[in-house]
């Protein structure tokens, strides 16, 4: 039996996949298809895990959504692995935006930092202190 059916809620979602996508080959010369991938399916896997999570969350307002990334970087021959980090990262910012005043926190945790974007909401900060307070040291 699923243990979101004998509690009732979801305290933490996580998502951390892989995908075997081309590197190697420089954009002129990489197929469509190949540089699309890693955006698209994994794009898919945040999106469709963290709304799951968000939606019962949200009931209880309370819940953490931890989101494994990578630094998105400028990666000569990194195929579409780079854009889909960034589209990670952007995914992850907008469930914060949406879910955050409920109550719900997400984390985006790459190999060089950790952003809390559920910090990112509060309107009564200045743009600047609202982007340092999102930067923890890892």
């Amino acid at each position: 039996m699923p243990l979101v059916t004998m509690t009732g809620q979801i305290d933490i979602s996580f998502s951390a996949v892989g995908f075997e996508e081309t590197h190697g080959i420089t954009l002129v010369d990489l197929p469509l298809e190949d540089f699309i991938f890693p955006i698209t399916a994994w794009s898919k896997t945040v999106c469709l895990t963290g709304r799951a999570s968000a939606r019962r969350m949200t009931k209880a307002g309370s819940g953490v959504t931890f989101v494994l990334n990578a630094p998105a970087g400028n990666e000569a021959m990194g195929g579409g692995f780079p854009t889909a980090c960034a589209a990670i990262q952007t995914i992850a910012r907008t469930l914060a935006g949406e879910f955050g005043p409920p109550g719900v926190r997400v984390l985006c945790c790459s190999r060089t930092r950790f952003l809390n974007l559920s910090r990112c909401d509060d309107p009564s900060r200045s743009t600047l202190e609202r982007a340092e307070s999102m930067l923890t040291p890892h």
